[in-house]
């Protein structure tokens, strides 16, 4: 059974956090950014933004993952750059 891989639960989980935390700012994203004085259009704009790079990040990632086979580098690159971003957007706000 899976989930008596212990590797297995640690990237499910990973990710898990990881796809939780861009929903979590996805839903919060309005309620951020109309305070700071961006209409609505702007914030849509933003939005539709994130949805795209991270559709293209998505691609690149899976073509870098099948050239170079670095999967536990790539998982430390993703949490790495999410606790960043993370720790620099609550500093801003």
């Amino acid at each position: 059974m899976l989930f008596k891989n212990r590797n297995y639960v640690l990237l499910s989980l990973i990710y898990s956090l990881m796809v939780g935390l861009n929903t979590a700012f996805g839903i919060s994203v309005s309620p951020l950014f109309t305070p700071l004085g961006f209409s609505p259009s702007n914030i849509a704009v933003m939005g539709v933004c994130v949805v795209f790079f991270g559709v293209v990040s998505s691609m690149l990632s899976g073509i870098v993952l099948k050239c170079f086979r670095k999967f536990l580098l790539q998982t430390r690159i993703y949490c790495f750059g999410t606790s960043l971003f993370l720790g620099i957007a609550v500093a801003l706000f």
